[in-house]
């Protein structure tokens, strides 16, 4: 990455956050590796599936969406510590299955925030890994509900994703139906 020294000043107006879409991608599906520039650490060229794979659309409640990019020290040196989070409201035997599917996979993801900037985390070496909290509240208001936690740990910060996904979100499979259990995937 080209080092740039300069002030960090603080924006005017509304400081407006959070996640509002993730899209998911066994890694294996990726085509090639994410094109990223040297000097901005930003992806400049779409991230292609293999033919005959779309993009997996994973929607949880409102609010729950979460990112955090922790840096971190070690003997062997810097690291950036990636995860993702978001809880899914409807858990049975298809939603366990997918996930249980998951668990084995490590997955690619691009995420849009309210800003509507997107970053891309994985690649074709290394990706996401879920694990996940099934929980049953008993309690009058009691809920059932699976917290879906994708971590890595990654030499490099996630970059951003400067490409359009239009056409992602055009192809895309909604990883979750309308009844709410997941859709499976190979």
């Amino acid at each position: 990455m080209k080092p740039v020294y300069g002030d960090i000043n603080l924006q005017p107006g509304a400081h407006v956050g959070g996640l509002v879409q993730v899209l998911l991608a066994p890694i294996e599906w990726l085509n090639d590796d994410v094109l990223i520039d040297f000097d901005t650490r930003s992806v400049v060229a779409p991230a292609a599936l293999k033919a005959g794979r779309n993009w997996l659309l994973i929607e949880f409640t409102p609010q729950s969406y979460d990112y955090i990019e922790t840096d971190k020290d070690s003997g062997s040196g810097s690291y950036s510590e990636i995860a993702l989070s978001g809880t899914i409201n409807k858990y049975n035997e298809a939603v366990q299955q997918q996930l249980e599917t998951m668990r084995y996979h490590q997955q690619v993801a691009i995420l849009t925030d309210r800003n509507k900037r997107k970053k891309i985390v994985g690649n074709t070496d290394a990706g996401l890994r879920l694990l996940k909290v099934h929980e049953i509240k008993n309690n009058p208001n009691g809920k059932q509900s699976a917290d879906l936690i994708f971590r890595l740990d990654s030499e490099e910060a996630a970059p951003y994703y400067l490409s359009d996904i239009s056409a992602f979100l055009a192809d895309s499979h909604r990883l979750i139906d309308d009844d709410g259990a997941f859709i499976l995937y190979e």
